[in-house]
């Protein structure tokens, strides 16, 4: 029910990931146009109608909403955003399998984060069998009802399958390999590869 909820209030598609490696055990992924669509009469309305969101948020633990802005990519081509108003699918989430690192940055070490992803980080995810796509990013804004305290930035991988998103890449090597190159710059480091469940498209949004 939520799923069809989503993107028909303006949402370009939600995603559904099951965790085999960290935690929380779900990860739901929704692609939309921009903070003020959960800001609208329409998603306030459907929101405070929902009889069953109380229910839902009595069972569940460890919930968190947390609004991302797109600040680097891998593998995307810069056409998918040519026009902001309708993205091109070339640019969606589309895989077997995710890869999630959250964590926060100290700002005085920003840019050199941004250019050791772009640099090195990406690069390295490239070469690995598997490897589809790839994004970085930034905390921009929070949910009306639902504010997060996850961390500030998240890298999210996309891969063919799950043994390609396993590999030999585990949690130790991945938040190491953070810690080794910015040290006490970076924290609170958590470290998720999901399978996916579901997948549905606004098909209204999206460009070609």
């Amino acid at each position: 029910r939520h799923g069809p909820d989503a993107v028909d209030l303006d949402k370009y598609s939600a995603h559904s990931y099951h965790s085999v490696v960290g935690a929380p055990w779900i990860c739901n992924l929704y692609e939309v146009p921009g903070t003020e669509v959960l800001g609208t009469p329409k998603y306030t309305e459907r929101h405070e109608a929902d009889d069953l969101l109380p229910k839902v948020m009595e069972n569940i633990q460890g919930h968190s909403a947390t609004i991302y802005e797109q600040v680097a990519t891998a593998n995307i081509p810069d056409s998918a955003r040519d026009d902001p108003s309708r993205p091109s699918l070339a640019g969606a989430i589309s895989a077997p399998a995710i890869s999630t690192l959250r964590l926060e940055v100290a700002e005085p070490s920003v840019n050199e984060f941004l250019d050791w992803y772009q640099a090195e980080e990406f690069p390295r995810l490239g070469s690995r069998a598997g490897f589809l796509r790839a994004r970085l990013a930034r905390v921009n804004g929070f949910h009306p009802w639902h504010p997060s305290d996850e961390p500030e930035w998240v890298a999210i991988a996309e891969w063919a399958a799950m043994q390609d998103a396993v590999g030999s890449d585990g949690p130790e090597n991945v938040i190491g390999r953070h810690d080794d190159r910015f040290g006490d710059a970076v924290s609170r480091l958590a470290y998720t590869v999901g399978t996916h469940q579901f997948t549905l498209l606004n098909p209204s949004l999206w460009g070609p």
